[in-house]
């Protein structure tokens, strides 16, 4: 709403009938106050996961490039103008830039990623440095992304790291461009997924990204050169082993404490041969 863009803005609230709180009665309150060329679109959809929800924007939004966003975070008001300026010059189908972490506060407490490389897919392969937040898609990208996303309907799917599998999608298929002059606001709070250093949520995180992995595996193999493709291979098992020495430790067992750390060391030797 407050982007200082002087064109249309088109907001889309994916609004999951989930919430309990009086979301929807606040967002209709909304609509009577937006300024010029701002229009807010809530778009309801049955309580789902992220990716999946994620997937359903892709499928909703009219305009030429859709901008993903999660509600807890921040466009600083020279976003949207940035990335029309990236556009024009670049005709990128596919953008994305680095994020700041904020704390609670507001205050800024570091760079989220260190971005040497934005375009090596191998780099990306090894572990994302794309947040959600940052990415914009033209609506050609968008529909050459839901054409292989439709491959993913089980139900096995329905948790991964969406960011990551759709940016290693799109480096094959869109023209990818990296804007190092604009940032997002990321903010750390109690209920972040990705950064919590829950244990529990450690583990869901783990099982997420060797998910995000397999399902960029099944969908593109056949479009990797073969570098490519043995990076992922190595990726895949070493995402391969959930466990972690914290759930070792509480299992209490010598057995188990054995096999992780023989696993790991197996592990080791055999992806550098």
């Amino acid at each position: 709403m407050n982007q200082d863009y002087p064109g249309e803005i088109e907001i889309i609230i994916a609004y999951d009938d989930g919430t309990t709180d009086k979301t929807l009665q606040v967002l209709e309150e909304l609509k009577s106050s937006l300024p010029p060329r701002r229009n807010l679109v809530i778009f309801q959809h049955k309580h789902t996961t992220p990716f999946r929800a994620r997937v359903l924007t892709l499928k909703n939004f009219s305009g030429d490039y859709v901008h993903l966003f999660d509600y807890d975070n921040i466009m600083p008001p020279n976003r949207i103008s940035k990335v029309v300026e990236h556009i024009e010059k670049t005709g990128a189908e596919f953008l994305f830039s680095n994020a700041k972490i904020i704390d609670s506060s507001g205050h800024i407490r570091g760079t989220m990623f260190n971005i040497e490389d934005p375009y090596n897919i191998l780099k990306l392969i090894k572990g994302n440095f794309i947040d959600t937040n940052t990415i914009v898609i033209s609506s050609s990208c968008a529909e050459r992304l839901l054409e292989l996303l439709a491959g993913l309907k089980h139900r096995y799917f329905d948790q991964l790291h969406e960011d990551w599998l759709i940016a290693l999608l799109a480096m094959k298929h869109c023209k990818v461009h990296y804007m190092n002059d604009t940032y997002i606001l990321y903010r750390v709070h109690g209920e972040n997924i990705t950064a919590s250093q829950d244990i529990y949520t450690q583990l869901f995180n783990k099982e997420r990204a060797f998910k995000t992995l397999l399902a960029f595996y099944l969908l593109d193999y056949e479009n990797l050169n073969k570098t490519e493709r043995e990076e992922l291979q190595k990726a895949i098992i070493n995402h391969s082993n959930l466990l972690n020495r914290e759930i070792i430790k509480r299992m209490n067992s010598k057995r188990a404490e054995i096999f992780y750390y023989i696993e790991r060391i197996l592990c080791k030797v055999f992806l550098k041969l």
